[in-house]
């Protein structure tokens, strides 16, 4: 068994340096990288400019480590206006992310599926089903 602890809480409290030793210290094997921040925070390390550069950094030091990032957690809590905005400004973050978890090492990324009102009663799930595959098939 892989021993793997979400990231979000620990990088907020340590930062991402500091956290990624703390979870190693602590005892987990593997780390789930929350990229929530790329939702809403313009200073979050992975939405900036050099996002990129970030990224490689990050790598470095869980390789350092010894604590590699096993998953990744798409951002998925976007603003009214923002999924107003789906194909600008939505669909551009998840990409990021997905390139994010790629140069990181994880080998899996969740992301989440898009929710209609009512997706739950069966005529509003099959308008959801389609409107997934259609917004899966754009990543």
């Amino acid at each position: 068994m892989i021993l793997t602890q979400e990231s979000n809480i620990t990088f907020a409290t340590f930062g991402v340096e500091r956290g990624i030793q703390v979870l190693k210290e602590t005892g987990f094997d593997a780390i789930d990288m929350s990229l929530f921040g790329m939702s809403s925070d313009p200073d979050f390390i992975f939405s900036t400019d050099d996002w990129k550069e970030n990224a490689f950094k990050v790598r470095r030091w869980s390789d350092e480590a010894g604590i590699p990032f096993r998953q990744c957690h798409a951002p998925y809590r976007f603003s009214a206006e923002m999924r107003a905005n789906y194909d600008t400004e939505v669909i551009p973050r998840i990409a990021r992310a997905i390139e994010v978890a790629g140069i990181l090492g994880a080998k899996m990324i969740v992301v989440h599926p898009r929710k209609l009102p009512g997706y739950q009663y069966p005529a509003v799930a099959e308008e959801c089903f389609k409107l997934n595959m259609d917004f899966y098939k754009t990543l």
